[in-house]
């Protein structure tokens, strides 16, 4: 298993897509408490299943201290959750951060961290067989209609689902 830290949008979008719990067969998900509370603030269903996945213990949360948080967030300028995923990943033996924030993504680069996205995760896991075409395409649909993704990753990880990688 390997173990990755997600930022609140590739948490959220995990959840609000029904694929959390079936990465958690591949992946240790990792988080910070910052982000388990920004995740989790409101009343939705994907905030009751980040909640379940933590108290169940298939998602870990960290403190990370406010000082190292804030001066990611001023050296970079990204928000105080993708600063602490990422400063969370420098201070562990954790290598890849999952975010869907652009900032976070250009931050990651900056400092030579691996990172994945929702989409890359999605992929993944149908190519691990773990979950059908079927169910694989349904699920880039609605991340489709959630997430904030250009048309032509969109149409790539559909074409790689479709046959481009599997067939």
């Amino acid at each position: 298993m390997v173990d990755v830290v997600f930022d609140a949008s590739a948490l959220i979008l995990t959840a609000k897509i029904g694929l959390l719990k079936e990465i958690s067969h591949e992946i240790n998900i990792h988080s910070t408490e910052t982000i388990y509370e920004e995740a989790t603030r409101a009343e939705t269903y994907d905030a009751k299943l980040i909640h379940q996945r933590s108290k169940s213990g298939k998602l870990v949360t960290e403190k990370i201290p406010d000082k190292v948080t804030e001066k990611i967030m001023e050296d970079f300028n990204i928000d105080r959750g993708e600063a602490s995923a990422i400063a969370y990943q420098r201070n562990s033996d954790i290598n890849i951060v999952a975010t869907d924030d652009k900032q976070a993504i250009n931050t990651c680069k900056i400092l030579d961290i691996k990172f994945t996205t929702t989409l890359r995760l999605l992929e993944r896991t149908y190519e691990k067989e773990i979950i059908s075409e079927e169910k694989a395409l349904a699920k880039l649909k609605e991340l489709d209609r959630y997430g904030w993704y250009k048309e032509n990753q969109i149409k790539t990880i559909e074409h790689n689902i479709r046959g481009g990688k599997n067939q």
